[in-house]
């Protein structure tokens, strides 16, 4: 129907023209294959899983890891204070108290290290257990003298403090727990607790 109205119209130059025009026209029209640009590539890398996680996230993924062990680490201090105590009262009517608060603290001790060996730093236990304890000693050594001076110094930052020896004492307890975890994750169990919680973290995210 389009030819034979441009054939009635038009001189047989002009259709010519017409029809050269018309097919350009056409070929201007045509969808042109889609190539993905560099926006686009950034839109598709943006889309994708990794791009997707939160600094929200990445921080709680470091940090779980961490809070696990420290938990651990504390439900273990907790049972050891149970045992230290425990102990105490009982070798009290053995021997003098000197001697029974030494033993009592010997053998807190070392329950802390075996079920922080077993539980806390499990992925350490096949490394020669003699090196760790005498390292887990040698860190609890340290973390009694952060919670000593600890104890004493924060009395002179409030008078609250200086008022309440025992909220002193609690602050004392914590610092000297926290430097002990410390202790042992960087130096008496490491690398290998650095490790696993790298790989933790990595499972997480």
């Amino acid at each position: 129907m389009k030819d034979h109205f441009i054939d009635r119209l038009f001189h047989p130059a002009e259709k010519a023209d017409l029809m050269e025009l018309d097919s350009l026209l056409d070929m201007k029209t045509e969808t042109p294959d889609v190539v993905p640009n560099d926006i686009d590539r950034v839109e598709a890398s943006e889309s994708s899983p990794l791009c997707q996680i939160s600094p929200c996230q990445t921080i709680s993924s470091r940090f779980i890891p961490f809070a696990r062990r420290f938990l651990k680490f504390g439900f273990v201090g907790a049972s050891g204070m149970v045992v230290d105590l425990g102990f105490y009262g009982l070798l009290l009517s053995a021997m003098p108290q000197s001697l029974a608060r030494g033993l009592a603290i010997g053998i807190a001790m070392t329950w802390n290290f075996l079920w922080n060996r077993q539980v806390t730093f499990a992925d350490a236990r096949r490394h020669h257990w003699l090196r760790q304890y005498v390292g887990y000693c040698a860190s609890c050594l340290l973390g009694a003298m952060v919670n000593w001076w600890t104890s004493l110094s924060v009395g002179e930052l409030h008078p609250l403090l200086s008022e309440h020896p025992l909220v002193a004492a609690m602050l004392g307890v914590i610092a000297g727990m926290v430097f002990n975890f410390a202790f042992c994750l960087l130096i008496v169990f490491r690398p290998h607790a650095m490790e696993t919680i790298a790989e933790s973290s990595h499972e997480i995210e």
